[in-house]
């Protein structure tokens, strides 16, 4: 473990404490040094919170998250790669002005042949959690890396608390109730995948990465990429992993040597297919999204159209495809 000793937090925080045209990003090493310690629990808390605030108004370079997500696979409990490809969708905010859609997202993926990984906070208040959702839809709520292996394996899903998968991002995420404002970690953890960069788990994994505001797809798209990872990044509806059903949306498409744009456009506003809004209970949703999810109601187009994209990031076909949209229909690049 790499100490931090005082005088090296201070010569830090002056080079990113320095407000938004006079801070500098962290080399490499420095950030790792910075972000492990953080994590670790071994600085002051005063300057755990001016850390986090900096970083609020600067921003993180890739290099710098690239060193977050690094200390936090280094925290993080291991997990089996299961036979299936993989999908993830990190479900940290939850449903508000929508229903959550996630839930949808996520059976639908696993319809389409992939093993779902949904991992993010059990609850949060005023929102629907994903997590919520998993629970009341009897699916497996992990407890701990070997439930979480067998779900994956005899389930195909499973929603994996961020608590149990990596403690030390829990707290850093735990932040945002003592400052009022979300921080570095809230970008870092819609970016984590379990295997090493360049392993054959890693590079048959497809990660659904929803962000909540334009300036991050930048630093998301180039981190992926360094990483050689295959994601599809977009704007997630009440920043959770599902899209909009009414509202055109961009698709950045991240392969391991490309990155492109996709634009998806609604057939209808209001998608009719939607039945349900955001008074609607857990247990409502959850019939629903299992429904659609498996044909015996129709799936909103745009969620249908994210579920083809993500099979072909895959290289694979999708098992089911409503035959009044073909991929093609409103998708453009």
């Amino acid at each position: 473990m790499t100490t931090l000793a005082s005088d090296d937090w201070r010569a830090l925080l002056r080079e990113i404490a320095r407000g938004t045209h006079g801070a500098r990003a962290l080399d490499p090493a420095q950030a790792l040094s910075l972000w492990s310690a953080l994590l670790d629990s071994r600085l002051p808390e005063a300057v755990v919170g001016a850390i986090l605030i900096a970083y609020r108004f600067k921003g993180e370079s890739v290099a710098e998250l690239q060193a977050l997500l690094q200390a936090c696979a280094e925290r993080a409990q291991p997990l089996a790669p299961p036979a299936a490809p993989l999908a993830i969708l990190p479900c940290y905010n939850g449903g508000r002005r929508l229903p959550n859609l996630a839930w949808l997202t996520a059976l639908a993926l696993r319809e389409a042949g992939f093993a779902v990984l949904l991992h993010g906070v059990r609850h949060d208040a005023g929102r629907l959690t994903t997590g919520e959702l998993a629970g009341v839809a009897g699916a497996r709520v992990a407890q701990d890396l070997a439930q979480a292996d067998r779900a994956l394996r005899d389930d195909r899903l499973v929603f994996l608390p961020i608590d149990v998968w990596c403690p030390a991002l829990a707290r850093l995420l735990a932040r945002r109730d003592e400052l009022g404002v979300r921080n570095s970690g809230h970008t870092a953890c819609k970016l984590m995948n379990p295997f090493t960069p360049g392993s054959a788990a890693h590079a048959d994994t497809v990660t659904l990465v929803p962000v909540t505001h334009a300036e991050y797809v930048p630093r998301a798209t180039g981190l992926l990429a360094a990483a050689g990872a295959r994601a599809l990044v977009f704007r997630g509806v009440d920043g959770e992993a599902a899209i909009h059903p009414n509202a055109p949306r961009t698709v950045w498409r991240v392969g391991p040597a490309s990155i492109d744009e996709v634009q998806l456009v609604p057939p209808a506003t209001p998608d009719p297919a939607l039945t349900l809004d955001n008074r609607a209970s857990a247990a409502e949703i959850a019939h629903w999204s299992a429904q659609a999810a498996d044909g015996r109601l129709p799936m909103p187009a745009m969620s249908e159209r994210l579920v083809a994209l993500a099979c072909a990031l895959a290289r694979r076909p999708p098992r089911r495809l409503m035959p009044a949209q073909p991929v093609g229909a409103g998708v453009s690049s």
